[in-house]
């Protein structure tokens, strides 16, 4: 299973992202993550982030 987590810098979960980001590594758990520009806790913002988000490559990261 490839974890990928997309937010914004502008998010107001952005620092519980970081946190599950945090958790994940402690635990040995691979993941991508990416902080986009903007809010991104919105419907706009999510679908121009999911194509990009869907198209991250994880190969070699198992």
């Amino acid at each position: 299973m490839d974890i990928v987590l997309v937010f914004g810098r502008e998010d107001p979960f952005l620092d519980n992202n970081r946190y599950l980001s945090r958790i994940l590594w402690e635990k040995g758990l691979w993941h991508a993550l990416h902080e986009w520009d903007d809010r991104a806790h919105s419907g706009y913002y999510w679908r121009r982030m999911a194509p990009h988000g869907a198209a991250l490559p994880m190969s070699g990261l198992e």
